[in-house]
């Protein structure tokens, strides 16, 4: 496909033909060879590179993006920093025998000495006759969570005194054993 123009001067599209025409002007073939079709086996090198400049539009985007969002933790983790020193100088302010320790908490680790407690016919028994706690047996294993439930009134407090040696309001009888020792 080549540009060519008519008697009146207008531009058009032609298969073939022996002369290009820019505007009004001719201009002989050996000069389109010269300067070539800027649309002559170009396009797809055009398209080529449209692509490719997107692609690296759309990089320089998102590198920006994640380097705005990285300065934005550091400036929180330098606020926070701050915000610690200031603590620590407060506290040496207003109590200066005080001393502060330098701690960053890293997580939860398994602690050395574990503690197993058992415990077997736990009872209360308030002034001559009343049990309120009779033959309580179970465990409490090292590292696992229990919930101790019950309704109003059910005796979860009683227990836990009972439990702790802390209901001295009456008879507590049992045997309780923290790894396997009475």
């Amino acid at each position: 496909l080549k540009l060519a123009c008519d008697r009146l001067g207008r531009r058009s599209l032609i298969a073939g033909g022996s002369q290009l025409c820019v505007g009004r002007r001719r201009v002989s073939d050996s000069m389109a060879t010269i300067w070539g079709d800027p649309l002559d086996g170009h396009l797809s090198m055009i398209l080529m590179l449209l692509i490719v400049a997107a692609m690296v539009s759309a990089v320089y985007l998102v590198v920006r993006k994640w380097a705005n969002r990285e300065s934005g933790h550091e400036h929180t983790m330098e606020v926070l920093k701050e915000s610690h020193s200031l603590a620590v100088h407060l506290v040496k302010h207003f109590m200066p025998s005080f001393t502060v320790q330098k701690y960053q908490f890293r997580g939860m680790s398994v602690k050395a000495g574990t503690i197993d407690i058992a415990f077997e016919g736990l009872s209360l028994t308030i002034g001559k006759s009343r049990r309120v706690l009779d033959g309580v047996t179970g465990g409490f294993a090292a590292g696992r969570i229990c919930a101790i439930m019950g309704p109003s009134g059910a005796g979860k407090t009683t227990f836990m005194n009972v439990l702790c040696g802390k209901a001295t309001y009456g008879k507590m009888g049992g045997t309780i054993m923290i790894n396997g020792v009475k």
